[in-house]
């Protein structure tokens, strides 16, 4: 009977960690700014829950971005969390054709995990609470054609996850983490609106582990506005 404890309890730390994951990589930003006041609006659903992220040109070179994430769910394994990121950088059109950019910024948030198990020995209710504060560089490239545009970014991170949880080997993280997430963006759509496609792949760089999502998968909208008439 011990061992068979020891057995539930094994396979139970294990159920419970790949639940609650300490990170969710929200969707990379990838405008695509053209000019002095542009603006783009976009919303999705995906891997992260429910993602948004805006852009905004204050010059004809310079932009400003904004963006985040959030999701909730109820049940045995109920899960939070919200995610909020700023950043600015540089963007240059090096033809009709093709364009660049390189943004850096900072973001932070909240993960939190419930599970709630009916059993006679491992019975109770379950937590993990971790904050995340990412620094991040990101460069990104866009190939234009008529009906839309593909593009391909590369985020860099600097990810420190501090945080703990109630059952398992890995009682308390406070760690930073280096990571990369490079990520294939598809724009397809005419006029100001665009319907958008991103996969992508979350890998970090470390020697201590932490449970994450390994990969960013997402569709949306997006809309650019022109708050200024081009000369």
């Amino acid at each position: 009977m011990k061992l068979f404890r020891v057995f539930y309890a094994f396979l139970f730390a294990v159920f419970f960690q790949s639940c609650a994951p300490a990170y969710l990589p929200n969707v990379i930003s990838n405008p695509d700014l053209q000019q002095n006041g542009e603006i783009t609006i976009g919303g999705y659903y995906g891997s992260p829950g429910i993602d948004f992220n805006s852009a905004f040109a204050i010059s004809n070179h310079v932009g400003i971005l904004l963006g985040g994430s959030f999701d909730t769910s109820s049940g045995k394994v109920s899960h939070s969390h919200g995610f909020f990121e700023v950043g600015a950088g540089y963007f240059n059109n090096k033809s009709w054709n093709l364009s660049w950019s390189i943004y850096g910024g900072i973001g932070t948030g909240d993960y939190s995990t419930t599970t709630l198990i009916n059993d006679p020995y491992l019975g109770g209710k379950y937590q993990t609470q971790y904050e995340v504060v990412r620094y991040f560089f990101q460069p990104s490239a866009i190939y234009h054609f008529h009906i839309g545009e593909i593009g391909l970014a590369c985020r860099m991170d600097a990810l420190h996850v501090n945080g703990t949880q109630d059952f398992g080997p890995n009682h308390r993280i406070d760690h930073t983490f280096p990571m990369i997430e490079p990520a294939l963006n598809l724009k397809l759509g005419k006029r100001n609106w665009r319907i958008v496609f991103q996969y992508g792949i979350s890998l970090h760089f470390s020697n201590e582990d932490f449970l994450y999502l390994p990969g960013i998968a997402a569709v949306g909208m997006q809309l650019k506005l022109n708050t200024k008439s081009k000369k």
